[in-house]
């Protein structure tokens, strides 16, 4: 079963360029060394809109979600929504895509902030049923 939009926690978190996604992550836990940090870098409680799975594909309709850089830039390549309310199993992946079509590195400077909109839908490939 997918997460429980009137009530789960979605997180989102950015990944970095160190991680290949292989399609069978399923927790967190199994990918959490590949999560950026330092400079500011926090992860990013999504509010709002909805999910919805349809033949292997998982579309997130959510709020902007925003990650602010300070006190040194904050490269990354991937982002990932986790259910953060999940217990059995704990932090299942819901899905995970590029921040960039091209594959490219995305480097948010000090100073500024990344928005990761939501509103035309990001669809990424689906992690778990």
């Amino acid at each position: 079963t997918g997460p429980n939009m009137a009530s789960d926690s979605l997180v989102m978190c950015l990944m970095r360029d160190t991680w290949t996604p292989t399609g069978n992550e399923q927790l967190l836990p199994e990918v959490l060394s590949h999560e950026c940090s330092g400079n500011g870098y926090a992860r990013a409680t999504l509010s709002g809109g909805g999910i919805s799975r349809l033949v292997g594909v998982t579309k997130v309709t959510r709020n902007p979600a925003t990650f602010t850089a300070s006190g040194g830039d904050i490269p990354a390549k991937w982002w990932l929504v986790f259910n953060n309310s999940s217990t059995s199993p704990a932090q299942p992946i819901v899905a995970y895509g590029r921040l960039w079509d091209s594959g490219d590195v995305v480097t948010i400077p000090s100073g500024r902030t990344l928005t990761v909109s939501f509103a035309d839908g990001v669809t990424a490939r689906r992690v778990v049923s």
